[in-house]
């Protein structure tokens, strides 16, 4: 039997996914997790649609399934030791993010059903995350659905960065719980023991904990990222990120994230009341910078003042003055992290800023805090419910102990996008700063009770988009911490200043449309040029991703089969793939005769059989010497009886079905002009 050998893959018939696939979901428990991640290998270039992952088990894709290309950082930032550090030079793909419909899989390669509009970088983390399809979502009261956390993880002996985001779409979400991304966006500063006392420090950046504490993470990277470009420490805010307090014990600055059209100045917003008159913040240089005005810039929180060692007068001696002792009292706390002023929901949104570290020689304090995820859901109906949805900064933690030490910045609010005709007025939605962390009393033998340090800075405001007549969100500035220590109870904020608000906007409810045409996962692959062989050839018939299958006709259990039909036969499979996708699929093989076969005489007269149908006994007449071969086959062209060539010879041949099924026969006749066959019924 002849085989031609070469693949072609085939559109076919089939079942494909649609929106709703993964049917209706109830969560009644705390910190359920719908989304499953998995970071890009590979850049992704504008008008291609393929794109490669490191690991296809972690999110285990199907045809139809709907995922998001995000990508969270690789902004380039100015990095001189001046006034500009931090400033974005360009965003590049960073915050960026695309919908697709998945067409196949082969591996780790991913073949989506559009083209990207943009190119994403992987030394920008670019992240795929897979987002579930329900008919219906509910989140019982008491419940609540959180995102993966954003960490670095070693997949494969490389290095990646995933996580940080829910992204659900569904027809209808009832949340009577929460939806959660609060504290899974960019991470704080960490905390770094220096035992060093350097005072007077002023760098923006630095690469030795001597001279100040490590920034917050941002859009321009985290840690070994600023190691490449100039260094992790120091009051300098890179981006987004809040930056360290510098040394001796100032506080972190607060990261940011949605800009509310203040300019930016790192100085934060300066709060007045009782504990914080107008005249300690008018002895300020930022005051003094401000055209003699409060601050209130966009983004984040600067950090407190560095470490004082007297109780003078915060009301008459100025930051930096002698007669505090210690560090002088400096305005060397971290600047707020800026906002970022390019936030699209429908093209590109961020995760908040993390706070920046405090300074620390007494190993009493806390690292920054974490910004907020991202929580993004489209529901083609509603969004309803009595609960809430945020993606908060966090909180700063204080000083501990001796509380002799800086305390830290906040995390800013993360983005919210709810992309829905109507969101129900009695949910609560926020996306706020991280309240800045606080120095508690002295409570240290051997330490002066008029010992001062910074406190931390409040993260800025996030970013939510809603559609019109939703409720009121909130994306508030967090808090600046506070310093209990007796020698500034004039200024309690000793310097530390609140985040600025966030930013609101609308979004409408058009989202991407899934079309079933696309070629999908489950396609079935031939070694034949198309869809037509010659009668006594055969075609191998395969599903190139293993796993389970079932063919008919045969009823076969097989990756592939070899099809050899006498006659044109629809084939069908159905079953698993190894990814658990569901296959199913048919395939036309037609049987010719082909252009090499001379077509018999229209005329039959010299060949019969009888009876048809027959109940097991047919007669076969030939009326002339007959010089070919003659058999039995069934559908799938196997050969059930060869008739020998010495009965042929005898005009009269009698042939035995009674050990085979009822169904459908053909008897096969072959001679050296022609190929014919011949339906035959067994009852």
């Amino acid at each position: 039997m002849k085989r031609i050998l070469f693949y072609m893959l085939l559109q076919t018939s089939l079942v494909f996914s649609q929106p709703g696939k993964d049917g209706s979901l109830i969560v009644s428990n705390l910190g359920h997790i719908v989304n499953k991640c998995c970071p890009l290998t590979s850049n992704i270039v504008a008008g291609s649609n393929t794109l490669l992952i490191a690991n296809s088990a972690m999110v285990s894709l199907c045809a139809g399934d709907l995922v998001m290309v995000y990508q969270a950082q690789g902004a380039i930032i100015n990095t001189q030791n001046n006034g500009q550090y931090g400033d974005i030079i360009n965003y590049n793909s960073a915050g960026l993010f695309e919908f697709m419909y998945v067409q196949n899989t082969n591996g780790n390669t991913i073949t989506t059903q559009s083209t990207f509009t943009n190119s994403y970088q992987t030394a920008g983390k670019v992240q795929l995350i897979k987002v579930p399809q329900y008919t219906s979502l509910t989140i019982n009261s008491g419940a609540s659905i959180v995102a993966k956390t954003w960490k670095d993880t070693v997949i494969s002996g490389g290095s990646y960065r995933i996580g940080g985001l829910v992204v659900i779409h569904a027809s209808s979400i009832i949340n009577n719980g929460s939806i959660s991304a609060n504290g899974n966006g960019f991470r704080g500063g960490a905390l770094v023991l220096d035992s060093a006392i350097n005072t007077g420090a002023t760098w923006m950046r630095s690469n030795g904990s001597t001279d100040g504490a490590e920034k917050g993470e941002g859009i321009a990277g985290y840690q070994n990222d600023y190691d490449l470009i100039g260094g992790r420490n120091c009051m300098g805010a890179p981006a987004n990120a809040g930056g360290g307090g510098n040394n001796h014990n100032a506080g972190g600055g607060g990261g940011a994230n949605g800009f509310n059209g203040n300019t930016w100045t790192g100085e934060g917003v300066m709060i007045v009341n009782g504990n914080n008159p107008l005249a300690a913040w008018a002895l300020s240089s930022a005051y003094m910078n401000n055209a003699n005005s409060l601050t209130n810039s966009s983004g984040g929180g600067r950090g407190g003042y560095s470490w004082g060692d007297a109780n003078a007068n915060a009301l008459i001696d100025p930051p930096g003055s002698f007669a505090w002792a210690g560090d002088s009292r400096r305005e060397v706390g971290g600047f707020g992290g800026r906002p970022l002023t390019n936030i699209n929901p429908e093209t590109r949104i961020y995760f908040g800023g993390g706070g920046g570290a405090p300074h620390q020689n007494n190993n009493t304090s806390s690292p920054g805090s974490n910004g907020g995820g991202i929580v993004y859901l489209i529901a083609n109906n509603a969004i309803s419910g009595n609960g809430n949805i945020q993606a908060s900064g966090i909180n700063a933690g204080n000083s501990t102990g001796c509380s002799c030490d800086a305390a830290p910045g906040a995390g800013a609010g993360g983005s919210i996008v709810l992309k829905t005709p109507s969101v129900a007025l009695t949910l609560s939605i926020f996306a706020n700063g991280g309240n800045g962390g606080n120095q508690f009393a002295l409570n240290f033998p051997g330490h002066p009770i008029n010992e001062s340090e910074g406190p931390g800075g409040g993260g800025g405001g996030g970013f939510v988009a809603l559609p019109v007549n939703a409720p009121l969100p909130q994306v508030n500035g967090g808090q600046n911490g506070t310093s209990l220590s007796g020698a500034v109870t004039e200024m309690i904020s000793n310097g530390a200043t609140q985040g600025g608000t966030g930013q609101i906007s609308t979004v409408t409810s058009n989202f991407i449309t899934y079309t079933p045409s696309a070629t999908p996962n489950s396609v079935i692959s031939i070694n034949s040029t198309n869809s037509i062989i010659c009668y006594g050839n055969s075609a191998i018939l395969s599903v190139p991703i293993p796993g389970n299958y079932l063919w008919q006709p045969g009823n076969i259990n097989s990756n592939q089969i070899v099809a050899a039909p006498s006659i044109s036969t629809v084939y069908s499979v159905s079953g698993t793939n190894m990814y658990g996708c569901k296959v199913d699929g048919t395939y036309s093989l037609t049987v010719s005769e082909c252009v090499a076969l001379k077509s018999v005489e229209d005329n039959e007269d010299w060949f019969s059989f009888f009876p048809n149908p027959t109940e097991g006994i047919i007669t076969i007449r030939c009326k002339q010497d007959f010089n070919g071969e003659m058999a039995l086959v069934d559908l799938l062209g196997k050969t059930l009886i060869q008739i020998q060539n010495e009965e042929l010879k005898q005009l009269e041949i009698t042939i035995n079905l009674n050990e085979l099924p009822q169904g459908f026969y053909f008897l096969r006749i072959k001679d050296q002009h022609s190929i014919k066959l011949f339906k035959l019924i067994k009852e």
